[in-house]
């Protein structure tokens, strides 16, 4: 009974540990860029969203950032404008196409001033 109830505790531990890394696996890279900007907050925010509907992500809207997902990407753009700063950050399954979506999004912002 012991090796039984041992056996299984492990085949659950495994079970759960999967469950856990699975997210991890599925989404491996992550890249950013930011720059100085003296866009206001609410500029930021406006632009950001129809920059990243422009570019097919859905979006909605936190009190100082706006979030997007394309297909496996997922978009996370901070107005930090007090501190005179945009963060853009994606995260998905591959480093490349994050860094594309990223340049795609932070031109899109820089272009709408």
């Amino acid at each position: 009974m012991g090796i039984k109830s041992s056996i299984l505790g492990c085949a659950s531990a495994i079970v759960g540990l999967t469950a856990l890394l699975t997210p991890a696996v599925a989404q491996p890279a992550l890249t950013s860029s930011y720059w100085n900007s003296n866009l206001s907050f609410n500029r930021c925010m406006d632009t950001t969203s129809a920059a990243l509907k422009e570019l097919g992500f859905t979006n909605s809207h936190t009190t100082t950032a706006v979030w997007g997902s394309y297909g496996d990407y997922s978009a996370q753009v901070i107005c930090a404008t007090s501190k005179g700063l945009i963060i853009v950050l994606v995260s998905g399954p591959d480093s490349g196409a994050a860094t594309d979506h990223v340049q795609s999004i932070a031109q899109k912002i820089q272009n709408t001033r």
